[in-house]
């Protein structure tokens, strides 16, 4: 059920649809997973002042693998890639999350080591799994013109990459240990 609901959200969801997807998915491995993590409140209440004034975009959750481990910043995106083989985003969302990262530094928040990653859900896996991509990763990526804006191109393959499987949500048949982390150590 919940595979075809993802299915349909893919083809026919609205923008909002698809990130509320998205995000219902990120927080549902991170729950089963047992991960310490915090939801970042994305209200416009919510919006610090100094950010705001920036122009940042909040990522939706915040996470730690173990306390003396870094910080996880983690944005959740289904996203539709091309037949599992690109990864897009606009020049001008890029730059909302490097101004969040560079306003974490500012503000003294979280001192020490800090990643902002983005959980890809490709529509063409209907949310069974998703790629672990770093900011970094999409900003170093190809400059192109996507929706006719400036953009990053990340080229993505299922044999590269961090890619985590949603089965403990789908309660697939291929079951993993539930105890088992991912791997967010290095760039995608």
């Amino acid at each position: 059920m919940q595979k075809l609901v993802a299915a349909l959200t893919a083809s026919g969801g609205t923008r909002v649809e698809k990130g509320s997807l998205g995000e219902m998915r990120a927080r549902a491995w991170l729950v089963l997973q047992d991960l310490k993590h915090e939801e970042i409140p994305q209200s416009p209440e919510t919006m610090p002042a100094t950010l705001k004034a920036r122009g940042g975009k909040r990522p939706d959750f915040k996470m730690w693998i173990d306390e003396s481990g870094p910080v996880y910043y983690l944005d959740a995106k289904f996203h539709d890639t091309q037949k599992l083989t690109t990864f897009h985003m606009g020049a001008d969302e890029l730059r909302q999350y490097e101004i969040y990262r560079e306003w974490l530094k500012d503000e003294g928040i979280d001192n020490g080591p800090r990643q902002l990653c983005f959980m890809l859900y490709p529509h063409e896996l209907s949310g069974t799994e998703f790629l672990l991509v770093e900011l970094d990763a999409l900003l170093n990526a190809e400059q192109v013109i996507w929706k006719n804006k400036p953009a990053r191109k990340l080229l993505i393959s299922r044999d590269t990459g961090a890619w985590v499987k949603q089965h403990e949500i789908l309660g697939a048949e291929e079951e993993g240990p539930r105890d088992a982390k991912p791997s967010l150590g290095g760039p995608v």
